[in-house]
């Protein structure tokens, strides 16, 4: 009930600009790997297409902050990209594998691009604490983000994946429209350039960013500049990021290779992505630092461990156990990710925004890495085989954290000061909740 009366409280119709997004994004992540595979790509096709989504969001977060300096801008880029989104998003219908390439890499660049947008249009609005409009939005785009996976189970149940990419541009095309609408009458109204807020890839500028490329620049940076704590941390978020790359990249064609139908696999997603969005709130409250983070990285060993057995045992094969084993295991994932994202998001947030800037650039190499790693081993060896390897390196940071001593069993949490995007309905709300109770200036200024 509690839910309830906080969603009722305070909300407004600017939130809802988030809306289409990510309910297209909720789609597209799943829809353009099923359509790869259905043109004939290989696994290599498939990590291509997941790099954009990282590549996208470390060069949007990158870009964002240096052009959004006035709200005419602020209000054009959400219009344009909107208006990108609907045209790539049609573009995915074609037959042409390179254009479904650069219809994908269109469509995550617009829908960072737009993020960011609300993000920051909403975040000027006069909330002092920035928390509290981002629990309202992530609240919104959560439900959003599990409306689209449902939209997914139902839309391929009766139309192709062609018709689908129709349906979805004319979806962004009222994401376009309002977005005409919010510029004139939210972001011209609340826009002031005094409050910018930051984002959790941070830098400074378009010098810096060439820096960060320079191997030399960025090896001697990190050696003099930053703590020995920050370079285990570098190296920890590197190393996890990479095995969850490796072992999930090709999760999807393998549930297709095993004969699963395209509802059933949005099916699936839908289970993984409630799970672990049901598992914020509770990562939030029992993180402690060390002791949680090590908590969250075995229970993620523990899931390949059981993925492993299952696929053994051939219980993950197109019938009625195999459904329901898949269905168990997605939960599972789900669950553990939610436990190793808070986690991993607590500890960088509670980082100076240069060292921030470097772990979560370093977590993004390792992911893309990760992913074409995932694409060679998914062609020459089992899926299970895979994962082991995988588990391996996710073995290195539980070494790191206990040898080196990089985190205290007291690090204080910063898990409700998330300036990054996390399809979350659960934390939304327990952020929100907190902030309300702790703070009374914050509930009159909303």
């Amino acid at each position: 009930m509690s839910f309830l009366k906080n969603l009722k409280y305070g909300y407004s119709a600017e939130y809802l600009i988030i809306s289409p997004q990510k309910i297209t994004l909720a789609l597209m992540n799943t829809l353009i790997i099923l359509k790869v595979l259905e043109l004939g790509g290989g696994a290599i096709a498939v990590s291509i297409v997941a790099s954009f989504n990282i590549l996208s969001t470390l060069l949007i977060s990158t870009i964002i902050p240096k052009l959004l300096t006035d709200n005419i801008r602020v209000s054009k880029t959400l219009i344009v990209s909107y208006l990108m989104m609907i045209i790539s998003t049609l573009s995915v219908s074609s037959d042409d594998l390179n254009i479904v390439y650069i219809s994908a890499l269109l469509i995550f660049l617009s829908a960072q691009a737009i993020y960011y947008s609300v993000y920051l249009s909403i975040g000027l609005n006069g909330y002092r604490d920035k928390s509290v409009f981002l629990s309202r939005l992530e609240t919104i785009g959560g439900f959003s983000w599990i409306l689209g996976l449902i939209l997914g189970v139902t839309m391929t149940s009766y139309f192709s994946l062609d018709t689908i990419s129709i349906i979805i541009s004319i979806l962004s095309m009222v994401g376009f429209v309002y977005s005409i609408y919010y510029g004139k009458h939210y972001i011209e109204k609340y826009y002031s350039s005094d409050n910018m807020v930051g984002f959790a890839v941070h830098h400074t500028s378009i010098k810096s960013i060439i820096s960060y490329v320079n191997p030399a620049k960025a090896t001697k940076y990190i050696k003099n500049s930053l703590s020995t704590r920050v370079r285990w941390l570098i190296t920890t978020m590197f190393l996890i990021q990479l095995s969850i790359s490796i072992a999930f990249t090709h999760l999807i064609p393998y549930v297709t290779l095993e004969g699963f139908s395209y509802s059933e696999i949005f099916l699936l997603s839908l289970f993984s992505s409630t799970a672990a969005a049901l598992t914020y709130g509770e990562a939030g409250r029992r993180y402690d630092g060390k002791h949680s983070f090590t908590k969250a990285i075995v229970y993620r060993l523990l899931v390949y461990s059981i993925f492993i057995l299952t696929m053994g045992l051939g219980l993950s094969t197109n019938n009625i156990l195999g459904f329901a084993s898949n269905i168990f295991l997605f939960t599972l994932i789900g669950f553990s990710w939610g436990f190793l994202y808070i986690n991993m998001a607590s500890i960088i947030l509670g980082l100076d925004r240069r060292s921030m800037s470097y772990v979560n650039l370093f977590g993004g190499v390792g992911n893309i890495i990760g992913i074409y790693v995932s694409g060679l081993l998914f062609t020459n060896i089992s899926y299970a085989e895979q994962i082991a390897f995988s588990g391996l390196i996710l073995l290195l940071p539980l070494y790191i954290i206990w040898r080196e001593h990089i985190l205290t069993p007291n690090h204080h949490t910063h898990f409700i000061r998330f300036s990054i995007a996390i399809h979350n309905i659960c934390i939304a709300n327990q952020v929100y909740s907190i902030r309300r109770r702790t703070s009374l200036n914050n509930r009159i200024l909303s």
